[in-house]
């Protein structure tokens, strides 16, 4: 590892949940592209962050962080429902990205009735 993958380390979470200053946002999305090591780190510390926030690990400013601007994006949405899936199977009642009573639990029918 290199002065500059070591010297951004301790950053990919700040980077992932938009907590770094614009030039350490863009000295992280340069080496990425150039240094496979920072790229593979970056989605190392993304399948992280997304598994601790699945198993409810995430709490307090990071939690907060991680909703608001995280999830923000549809892609990682996607990701979250994803390792939901995986992590706790397809029927767990979980904290999805998606609020659960925008959910359709089944075919609704003329005046309640099932």
């Amino acid at each position: 590892m290199d002065d500059d993958s070591r010297m951004i380390d301790g950053q990919l979470e700040g980077y992932l949940l938009g907590l770094l200053t614009e030039e350490d946002a863009e000295r992280i999305d340069e080496l990425s592209i150039v240094d496979d090591v920072v790229a593979w780190e970056l989605v190392r510390a993304e399948y992280d962050l997304v598994d601790a926030y699945v198993r409810g690990e995430l709490s307090g400013a990071r939690l907060v962080q991680f909703t608001s601007a995280y999830v923000a994006l549809p892609t990682r949405r996607d990701s979250v429902r994803f390792a939901e899936a995986l992590l706790l199977g397809p029927h767990h009642p979980s904290r999805s990205a998606d609020r659960p009573s925008s959910r359709r639990r089944g075919p609704k029918t003329a005046g309640g009735a099932c």
